[in-house]
């Protein structure tokens, strides 16, 4: 979703599988600025022990996709949602 500032884009995404008698979810909202200093971080409270995959896995797939990230700009993590 595209903010009014320029520079920035904010994503979401979610997932939602059947488990038998009950659902698991989980969603991730992103912000991505390209006008502020290069780093990766956390707005959103979130449990300590995802943090360290939450930022593993987002790392890796920055470099994967977006070479220059976060070297060419800022990730800030807005929201994590999970149920099951």
């Amino acid at each position: 979703m595209p903010l009014n500032h320029p520079g920035e884009v904010e994503h979401y995404a979610f997932f939602r599988a059947h488990l038998g008698s009950r659902f698991q979810s989980a969603g991730f909202r992103v912000e991505f600025h390209y006008n502020q200093e290069p780093r990766i971080r956390f707005i959103a409270q979130l449990p300590e022990e995802y943090a360290d995959a939450i930022m593993k896995g987002l790392s890796q797939e920055l470099a994967r996709y977006f070479p220059n990230s976060p070297d060419s700009g800022s990730v800030r993590v807005k929201e994590i949602t999970a149920q099951m």
